[in-house]
């Protein structure tokens, strides 16, 4: 079980990418992000983000739910989500 702290949340033509840090453990695709207030979202790939600023993330870009979530994501910028 890890522990992401998401910091932004951006959509790319690969899907909706959560940019955050690891705060514990190791994640990995198909791992599945449990959030309270959405249906659970699995992980299609772990990347990482070098901005021009010098400020590395992780981004966790997730599959397509068919449903749409961005308002229900933008919510919990700077929350810690569980992941399995």
């Amino acid at each position: 079980m890890a522990k992401f702290k998401i910091n932004k949340v951006f959509h790319l033509m690969v899907g909706t990418v959560l940019a955050g840090e690891i705060i514990e453990g190791t994640i990995s695709p198909g791992d599945i992000i449990e959030l309270n207030n959405i249906s659970t979202i699995k992980i299609k790939s772990v990347e990482y983000i070098d901005h021009p600023n010098g400020v590395s993330e992780i981004g966790l870009v997730i599959e397509s739910t068919g449903e749409n979530i961005s308002d229900k994501l933008n919510d919990i910028i700077g929350h810690i989500v569980t992941i399995a």
